[in-house]
């Protein structure tokens, strides 16, 4: 039981860090937008990319708060001498499907985020968030339990 809560822990804090990545970089785009009254100043590649990455930062926040609290119930579970706590078991499921939607969404912020500068740019952006949206995919059904 340890070897789970020492794990959810861990998932806890990659979700954490890249909450805080996804948000520092909705953050920087909107400090640039907010610089100027004129409000057209962001277009819709950088609306895109602050939204999703906002979305993605919530949903990482929301995943790293879950395993935090399921690594406390089993380490309490353990201390008490109890069993694996049923709820756990769902709330991981969720907790991962927030970490991969997160994912997704900073991908598509990724995507999005080269179309800011130009037409260029964000071919080649969208090709490696594509490539990053594959690879993550092909980790979750290796290592998954799907």
């Amino acid at each position: 039981m340890e070897l789970y809560a020492e794990a959810y822990q861990q998932l806890a804090s990659i979700s954490a860090v890249l909450g805080g990545l996804a948000f520092a970089a909705a953050a920087a785009l909107l400090n640039a937008g907010a610089r100027t009254s004129d409000a057209s100043a962001l277009d819709w590649p950088a609306k895109l990319t602050t939204g999703t990455a906002v979305a993605s930062a919530v949903l990482y926040v929301i995943a790293a708060m879950t395993w935090s609290f399921m690594t406390a119930d089993l380490f309490r579970a353990a201390a008490d001498g109890q069993s694996f706590p049923p709820g756990v078991a769902l709330m991981n499921f969720v907790a991962s499907l927030e970490m991969i939607a997160g994912s997704v969404l900073l991908f598509v912020s990724i995507g999005a985020s080269g179309w800011i500068a130009s037409r260029r740019i964000g071919i080649a952006t969208s090709g490696v968030a594509l490539g990053g949206g594959i690879g993550l995919m092909i980790l979750i059904f290796w290592f998954g339990d799907l």
